[in-house]
Parts: C-alpha cells; structure tokens; sequence
C-alpha cells in the first residue's frame, strides 16, 4: 500500500460538487461576500492566515495568479490587523476577502490547515483542491491548465 507523503494529494470529498452555501462576512464591509457574481466563470478559492509561514512562500505566486483569474481570500482565524500587515507586506492578490474567526467556513470547505486553494468552475462546482502552499510546478501543471481550459 502507497502512503500519500505529500499534503497536496489529500483527496477533497467536495471534488466535483457545488461549493458550500456558507455565508462569508466580508472584510471591512459588514455584510457578505456575493459568490453569485461569480457565477458563469471560473474563480479560485484560497484559506490564509498571517501566521501561516508557508501562506508568506506561496504569496508571490498568488499575486501572478490574480492577474488570470479572480481569488477570492479567507482570513483564517487572524487579527484583522495582522492580516492587513500580512497583505501590505507581501501584497493583495484577493478580489475580495472573508473572514473566518471561528473557523467554520473553513470545516464546510473540508479545510484541514491553512494555506489550502480551491478552483471552482463556472458552474460553482468545486474542480481543484490543493492543500499546503502553492509552488511554481502546482501552478504550472495543475492550476493553469485548469484555469485556461475552455469548459
């Protein structure tokens, strides 16, 4: 039997499925993060803490990613002042941003540990899960082709 070594090959249950209904407060705003504007393209989902050491590794890649596709952030149980500290010093690669402090949207999302990244579909299914931080072969080989496919 072949043990898995690598966090990112951690199987989603929620791989080709619509994404959880979960009511994401949105930074800063007060009121909630509308994922029915998303509808009808592709966007990508990705869990953050500023705490999170490899969170500051994969965010060069996520500015470059942001260029392509639209990233929704959720702020993973953090101070909303770290996190603000977090993105002035490593940039803001999120089209909008949602906080989690109770950690609830991340146990709908099957979130075992920041930073996890998800690619939904345009019809709001997810169709990529990566767990841990995102590095230049993931984005290369897993994330792009998904996101430059015409489907």
């Amino acid at each position: 039997m072949k043990v898995n070594s690598s966090f990112d090959e951690i199987k989603s249950p929620l791989l080709g499925k619509s994404m959880p209904d979960a009511n994401i407060i949105k930074f800063g705003k007060g009121d909630f993060i509308n994922v029915e504007k998303y509808k009808n393209r592709k966007f990508v989902v990705n869990f953050f803490a500023s705490w999170c050491l490899p969170c500051k590794i994969e965010a060069p890649l996520l500015n470059q990613l942001s260029s392509k596709i639209d990233i929704i952030g959720i702020s993973y149980k953090d101070k909303e002042i770290d996190m603000i500290n977090f993105l002035n010093n490593f940039g803001n690669p999120y089209h909008e941003i949602g906080i989690d402090q109770s950690g609830t949207i991340a146990i709908e999302w099957g979130v075992y540990g920041v930073p996890e990244t998800f690619v939904v579909n345009k019809d709001g299914k997810i169709i990529f899960k990566h767990t841990g931080p995102i590095n230049h072969e993931h984005m290369k080989n897993k994330i792009l082709p998904l996101i430059e496919k015409n489907d």
